[in-house]
């Protein structure tokens, strides 16, 4: 709706009308077309937002007494962010954080925090590259060592963009690219064009959606003519 000033002494708009805003800056009225800016997400952040809004759901279905168990969690425990710094989290981020990891490895939603923690590591080797018959790939490897042989671990790769020579991987610029189970030793990511890459794996457990810190490893792709 747009309110008319003045109507005697001259016409000045403000409000929306149609696609159209009116307004006075300094005296001087004027008219803007209203844009509405477009957010393209990938697929990716769709299904992890999805994710998330099921997480938050669910955490106004919990208990009190469970929710209470997860703060008592998050007081005891604490959890690494993108940039390597340690950091204290509620106990409602705790359980959204590991219920959009469970989700996102088709399992469900836990509903009391995690007993067991992460009990497994790896080392990675040296990254190569190869031709998968149309596009290029990176294949990272690694040793596991594996501490309670019981629980079952997925590996959550990540992969930057191409990177300038000399231009250092960051975690927060790497996106998932695949997964794979730890007992493969393998992960194959791509495809890839010519660049410095920065590779980036972490642990997840399937019971509980405990993550470990990233390992990380770097790798620049050549392709031969």
């Amino acid at each position: 709706m747009v309110k008319i000033l003045n109507p005697l002494g001259g016409i000045e708009a403000r409000g929306k009308l149609g696609g159209t805003s009116y307004n006075t800056w300094r005296g001087i009225s004027y008219a803007r077309t209203i844009t509405t800016p477009l957010t393209q997400y990938s697929e990716r952040q769709v299904l992890i937002r999805g994710y998330t809004h099921t997480c938050i759901n669910a955490w106004s279905e919990l208990t009190e007494a469970q929710r209470q168990a997860w703060n008592s969690y998050a007081n005891t425990h604490l959890e690494h962010d993108t940039m390597g710094s340690i950091k204290r989290l509620s106990g409602y981020n705790w359980f959204v954080r590991c219920g959009v990891r469970l989700l996102d490895m088709g399992e469900s939603l836990q509903s009391l925090p995690p007993i067991a923690p992460i009990q497994a590591s790896i080392k990675l080797l040296t990254p190569t590259f190869f031709f998968g018959g149309e596009l290029w790939f990176i294949e990272q490897t690694w040793t596991h060592t594996l501490l309670d042989p019981g629980a079952i671990y997925y590996v959550d790769g990540r992969l930057t963009k191409p990177l300038s020579a000399g231009r250092t991987p960051k975690l927060q610029d790497a996106v998932h690219n695949d997964w794979s189970a730890l007992e493969l030793d393998t992960i194959y990511l791509g495809p890839v064009v010519n660049g410095h890459y920065g590779i980036f794996l972490r642990l997840i457990r399937l019971d509980n959606g405990l993550a470990s810190n990233y390992y990380s490893s770097e790798i620049n792709v050549e392709i031969p003519e």
